[in-house]
């Protein structure tokens, strides 16, 4: 199969994001990967602008670990839409804690709970001890779901 353009890759990934069907999200991400996308992944991270795009190359990135691109992720967090400040703090469970560490800091500041509970329900599934500074500091906000959501990541990180 000849190698696709960037676009026509960022294309395939937004029909992949948009699937409902898991087999048919499955099916578009091999082609994508079958047309060249690891090789152009920077291209594609480049052309990704609107929040559709970018939650699209987002999921991309959680299925595809290798592809983890943490200035992407920072941009994202930026991002008008909470639902794609929501998928780049998931994102960051990609990138070792250390360098994570602040932008999960920005998520947990950020006014949007979805975007909190989803920063610590990241924080724990990582299970790691290192995160606990982070999550302590969820105990207090003003929201319950997060508290509750911190206390079980708390759980798990020690």
């Amino acid at each position: 199969m000849p190698t696709a353009t960037a676009t026509d890759l960022l294309l395939l990934l937004q029909r992949a994001a948009a699937a409902r069907d898991p087999d048919v999200r499955a099916d578009t991400l091999d082609e994508a990967m079958r047309s060249g996308l690891p090789a152009a992944a920077s291209d594609v991270v480049a052309l990704a602008h609107t929040a559709e795009q970018r939650a699209a190359v987002l999921m991309w990135m959680r299925l595809f670990p290798g592809a983890a691109d943490l200035a992407f992720i920072a941009a994202c967090q930026a991002a008008e839409t909470p639902a794609v400040r929501a998928a780049a703090a998931s994102a960051l469970q990609l990138v070792p804690l250390d360098a994570a560490a602040g932008r999960y800091q920005q998520a947990l500041r950020d006014p949007d709970v979805s975007v909190r509970v989803r920063a610590v329900r990241t924080l724990g599934e990582r299970r790691e001890p290192a995160a606990s500074p982070l999550l302590t500091g969820a105990l207090a906000d003003p929201d319950e779901g997060v508290r509750s959501w911190a206390t079980w990541a708390l759980e798990r990180c020690q």
